[in-house]
């Protein structure tokens, strides 16, 4: 890791301390991530001066922009003087920022983009995957806000700061490929795991509802491949989305592969862009019968 993130952070976190106000906290927020990787962050009313208008504040709250169908790189950051004292104004802040993107998206563009909401007073972050189930025009009371994880960034190594700053923003950055980095953007408990374990759940209840006979078959044929792998009975659900998970994100880095077998891999980022895939675009039916007649785990 470069010696200079680490003085970036430490000015950062000095700066971010001496200082009351959310509008020099969020500027500082974004000086930090601008001045470490070539990401599109920047004011929300300046990312999407659409809804200049429903901004209380300006200066307050900070947005990024990322690909449309990403899971990550989406992010609308809400700063607070004390997160502790003001955190249920802030995560009430970010539901209805969450609600006019999506009203305006839903009539743009037809979908709702995947948003990160956070929730700070630059020092302790909360981090949210916000969510409805509500499907025509919404307002602020019909998001609600999923807890993903909280932190304190001066308690955190730099490395440890420096690749969640990487992979909530996706940075434009290349990056070598490294067994490390690929875990630590992938790997159980990341961010982009979460997300997508959850939808691979519900895909999973789906399935199993509409055609119960099949799954159970799929189920049963997995359940004896990995009970002789491991010498012992594998009956747990979890383990079974979490092969899902293993089968998919398999499935799209030898797509993303295919597609840049004749790219130098000197010009591939780390995270070999699969973070800009939306996995729901692939049946989890087929990753299930394929779990369940060839994958296995040694």
């Amino acid at each position: 890791m470069s010696e200079d993130f680490t003085k970036l952070l430490e000015k950062y976190i000095e700066d971010v301390k001496r200082v009351t106000s959310e509008a020099n906290k969020s500027f500082f927020f974004i000086q930090l991530v601008q001045n470490t990787f070539r990401a599109n962050i920047d004011y929300l009313e300046k990312v999407f001066p659409q809804i200049e208008k429903f901004v209380k504040f300006k200066g307050k709250v900070v947005a990024s922009k990322g690909e449309i169908d990403s899971l990550l790189g989406n992010v609308v950051i809400e700063f607070e003087s004390n997160i502790e004292r003001k955190k249920n104004e802030a995560e009430q802040q970010l539901n209805g920022y969450i609600a006019v993107l999506w009203n305006r998206e839903t009539k743009e563009i037809k979908k709702r983009i995947n948003y990160i909401a956070i929730a700070t007073d630059g020092l302790r972050f909360y981090v949210y995957r916000p969510e409805s189930a509500k499907e025509d025009e919404l307002s602020e009371d019909d998001v609600s806000l999923i807890s993903i994880e909280n932190f304190e960034i001066e308690k955190m190594p730099p490395r440890e700061v420096l690749i969640w700053l990487d992979y909530t923003f996706l940075s434009k950055e290349a990056r070598i490929p490294t067994t490390e980095g690929f875990t630590d953007a992938f790997g159980v408990g990341t961010n982009f795991y979460k997300g997508v374990y959850k939808e691979l759940q519900l895909a999973v209840e789906i399935f199993q509802k509409e055609k119960k006979e099949t799954f159970n078959t799929l189920f049963s044929e997995w359940s004896r491949y990995l009970s002789i792998a491991y010498g012992s009975s594998v009956e747990s659900r979890d383990f079974f989305i979490k092969h899902a998970y293993l089968s998919v994100l398999a499935k799209l880095k030898s797509t993303f592969l295919n597609r840049v077998s004749r790219v130098s891999c000197s010009s591939c980022p780390a995270r070999i862009h699969l973070l800009s895939l939306d996995v729901t675009k692939y049946e989890t039916s087929t990753a299930l019968i394929n779990l369940g007649t060839s994958q296995r785990v040694k």
